[in-house]
């Protein structure tokens, strides 16, 4: 197999590859050294280690996004090392003298299983596996970060719709006038007939001479209907009180509002979503 052509090797790393190399074999890791330099400019060999103890420190102080590690190292093996990490976000490249510890090299997500002396078309192509990881782990990371973004802008979005609407008034209609009243004042409403009975924060009592149909806005401004005929400002909820028999919302003057058991569900959809918000 031919060797990966710089210009590839380029399209894949649009950085530099912070690397450690953690190698009891001084010839060996000179060699190496040699390697990177000459072939592969884009790998920036950070630190060296011979041994474990050395290579955690190298880890903690430079923050790799690639290790090359032995496995038979003097003080430790190259899985006791990572193992002593408890989790690691670099890429990583084994090296041994013989095959037996490739299953378990699969089993700590090595992209790579190189074997000693090692040649410079297997290092190419170990480099090239690893840079292929490092992409796809920002890929990853960018379309979480762009998940959560978007999330949160929802939730923002969501609160200044509430904000706005809380604070937005409603034209009520009473016997002898019109009153407009802010939706952040109005605790619940209920429908009788063709009047509609507006319950107040400041303990007013408002009875508005049309039926509740001419408030449909009522939704829009953050109620939600507990019942038939009955509307609540969701701002205005402590929490959703359930026995075996009945449901009610406790509101934040004392106010007790029933929940009819065809609105139940709907009601403590409606309330958890607002209570992770």
């Amino acid at each position: 197999m031919p060797l990966r052509p710089p210009w590839l090797w380029a399209c894949l790393c649009m950085y530099m590859i912070r690397t450690i190399i953690i190698q009891d074999d001084t010839l060996m890791l000179d060699h190496l050294m040699g390697v990177l330099r000459a072939r592969f400019n884009q790998v920036e060999v950070v630190a060296t280690a011979t041994n474990a103890a050395d290579g955690l420190q190298q880890i903690a102080a430079h923050q790799p996004d690639l290790l090359l590690l032995e496995i038979a190292l003097p003080d430790a093996t190259g899985f006791d090392l990572l193992n002593s990490l408890g989790g690691h976000s670099f890429a990583v490249i084994f090296m041994a003298s013989q095959r037996d510890h490739a299953l378990k090299a699969i089993r700590f997500s090595a992209v790579d299983y190189l074997l000693k002396p090692l040649s410079e078309r297997q290092l190419s192509i170990a480099l090239h596996r690893a840079a292929q990881w490092m992409r796809q782990r920002q890929l990853h990371e960018v379309q979480q970060l762009q998940l959560q973004i978007r999330q949160q802008m929802d939730d923002l979005i969501l609160i200044m719709e509430r904000t706005l609407n809380h604070d937005q008034a409603i034209s009520i209609a009473l016997a002898n006038e019109k009153r407009s009243i802010r939706s952040k004042e109005i605790l619940y409403c209920r429908a009788e007939g063709s009047y509609t009975h507006f319950y107040l924060s400041n303990g007013e009592h408002l009875v508005s001479a049309q039926g509740m149909y001419n408030y449909q806005e009522l939704e829009s401004h953050g109620f939600m209907q507990s019942s038939r005929g009955v509307m609540v400002n969701k701002a205005h909820i402590q929490s959703l009180c359930n026995d075996d028999y009945t449901h009610e919302l406790l509101l934040v003057n004392g106010t007790r509002v029933h929940v009819s058991k065809r609105r139940v569900e709907a009601v403590k959809a409606i309330f958890n979503k607002m209570d992770k918000k």
